[in-house]
């Protein structure tokens, strides 16, 4: 089960490397008017502490993720924080013990809770996938070990006002 936690929370860090590129061409045409937010988290952490934030909309940087809970985060941006909760609607998650490998896929919601600075009026909701995978050499794995190697990655999109 700590081999899912631990997934679970990195989860909340992302899906679609392969569709950032186009999320964020998207989104780059928008203004700064527009409510609508796009975000990818990007982490390696099999312990899901710490994450890299990317967002377009009316909140637009990069932020360091840090895990408050196994439902909350705190964004770190240059101009303020903002502390996100998710909600876990489904989950799969597979084990392979021979391989020493496991995948979890995850979607959900997620709410602003607080903001400081530039986002103590912000407010949002939205939804997000996340994909991570998680590895160990051979023989060291088990269902309640944490991988030694791990990525995963979410995309998200909903509603802002800062």
């Amino acid at each position: 089960m700590k081999t899912r936690t631990a997934i679970a929370s990195a989860a909340v860090a992302a899906v679609a490397v392969a569709g950032v590129g186009g999320l964020f061409a998207a989104a780059a045409s928008g203004n700064a008017d527009d409510a609508s937010e796009h975000m990818v988290m990007v982490t390696t952490d099999p312990h899901g502490a710490h994450s890299q934030f990317y967002a377009i909309g009316p909140v637009t940087g990069v932020a360091d993720a840090t895990q408050i809970s196994d439902t909350r985060d705190q964004l770190t941006f240059t101009d303020g924080t903002l502390v996100m909760e998710h909600l876990v609607k489904h989950q799969h998650d597979n084990f392979d013990p021979k391989a020493c490998t496991a995948t979890l896929d995850e979607s959900g919601t997620w709410r602003i809770v607080s903001g400081t600075g530039a986002y103590t009026q912000a407010e949002g909701h939205g939804t997000y996938t996340f994909r991570g995978y998680g590895s160990s050499a051979p023989g060291t794995c088990g269902p309640n070990t944490l991988p030694t190697t791990f990525v995963g990655f979410a995309a998200g999109s909903g509603e802002i006002s800062v």
